[in-house]
């Protein structure tokens, strides 16, 4: 939305909209859109195979018409032939296609210069990283969730350690295990509770662990139950 809002006001356009692909990739969605009666198009699917908005993904280059567009290779779905001037604009964040940011004028006015087509580029590009920052978020925050799902329903106890071994986290096995109420031993050091003739080894591993980060170290020790 905001995306939207910005590219009417730098290209002084009369509609704006920013189309983002589905999920199954075949077609892109209009996630926003702005102008005069054009809040119905909202949520409206356009196949990649087809109209003006589906060439500039698949081959993610700007396009600017003028007039009634007449070319076989991007005809759009809906021909509206009161839009004078319009930009196609392709996101892109790297490599990663974003989407397409879209401004035409139905009104009397001057043509899209060069300068307009730059500046809505990089506002293009702003909105693709945005965008794909917010994605990778939730991404991210979709991974925590079933990371503790998991952790927090087994029935094994998983401790998470600073690399100096400080206690970050328990999980609710901790209980049944080990005796302690989760949240009881976070800030304390994990080796504290370490049988003594244990605790070589068991250091000695840890410090492998934090030297070859990704490593899968097993050990067998004896650990202090709360009781």
């Amino acid at each position: 939305n905001k995306l939207a809002d910005a590219a009417l006001q730098q290209s002084e356009a009369d509609e704006a909209s920013v189309m983002l692909p589905a999920p199954e990739g075949e077609a892109l969605v209009v996630a926003a859109v702005r102008g005069a009666g054009r809040g119905y198009l909202a949520g409206e699917r356009v196949p990649l195979a087809m109209g003006v908005a589906g060439w500039v993904a698949r081959f993610r280059e700007m396009l600017e018409l003028k007039g009634e567009v007449r070319d076989p290779r991007f005809t759009p779905l809906h021909p509206r032939p009161e839009i004078r001037h319009a930009l196609c604009v392709p996101m892109l964040a790297g490599n990663d296609f974003i989407g397409v940011l879209n401004v035409n004028v139905t009104r009397q006015r001057r043509p899209f210069t060069l300068r307009d087509a730059k500046a809505l580029s990089i506002l293009a590009g702003l909105g693709a990283a945005a965008l794909q920052s917010a994605r990778l978020l939730a991404q991210v925050q979709a991974d925590e969730k079933r990371f503790r799902a998991l952790i927090e329903n087994a029935s094994d106890a998983i401790a998470l350690a600073s690399a100096d071994g400080t206690i970050l986290y328990d999980s609710p096995a901790v209980t049944p295990v080990l005796g302690y109420a989760v949240g009881e031993r976070t800030g304390q050091p994990f080796f504290e509770l370490v049988h003594p003739d244990d605790l070589p080894d068991v250091t000695q591993r840890f410090a492998q662990i934090v030297q070859q980060p990704g490593a899968l170290v097993t050990a067998q020790l004896r650990y202090r139950h709360k009781d």
